[in-house]
């Protein structure tokens, strides 16, 4: 009877210990992260500086963020600020909803015009493109994106 309570007490601990553990490697991981965000933003004009600190070719492996949009009719919308720490090496992929044509570029300012630099990306089509193909990472922070049909509202 002793050795049956043992393995009880024994079975409690170790759910107490396992949902402990998982707490805390949650809250090292959001502290992790939250880190290399401060570092980058730290290191804003030579992000390359941060990446010692953190193994971003593991962190670029991986997906980093899902978001949709939706983007009115002939109008270009700023979908973010690029703050890439290794912009060469980038990707996107990109999902296009709906039956309209899309330009999607790189631009200097939030809401520039497309330029002779874009990709298209075609209706109803999902693609994965390096964030070269759309401008010059260097100088061009802003990822745009133009709706270009005059009756359809993108969704992205």
């Amino acid at each position: 009877m002793a050795a049956y309570n043992t393995k009880d007490n024994s079975k409690t601990a170790t759910v107490t210990d396992s949902t402990e553990l998982e707490t805390a490697r949650v809250t090292l991981f959001d502290n992790m992260e939250g880190n290399y965000g401060l570092l980058l933003n730290a290191f804003k004009p030579e992000p390359t500086l941060a990446a010692k600190y953190f193994d971003e070719s593991l962190l670029r492996n991986i997906l980093q963020v899902i978001f949709g949009t939706t983007i009115k009719m002939l109008k270009t919308k700023n979908l973010f600020k690029r703050t890439f720490a290794n912009p060469t090496t980038q990707q996107l992929q990109i999902t296009n909803l709906t039956n309209t044509v899309l330009y999607m570029f790189l631009s200097s300012t939030k809401l520039g015009q497309v330029g002779t630099v874009f990709v298209t990306i075609a209706p109803l089509s999902i693609s994965t493109h390096n964030l070269t193909e759309f401008g010059n990472p260097a100088t061009q922070v802003f990822f745009n994106i133009y709706n270009t049909n005059a009756l359809i509202k993108a969704q992205v």
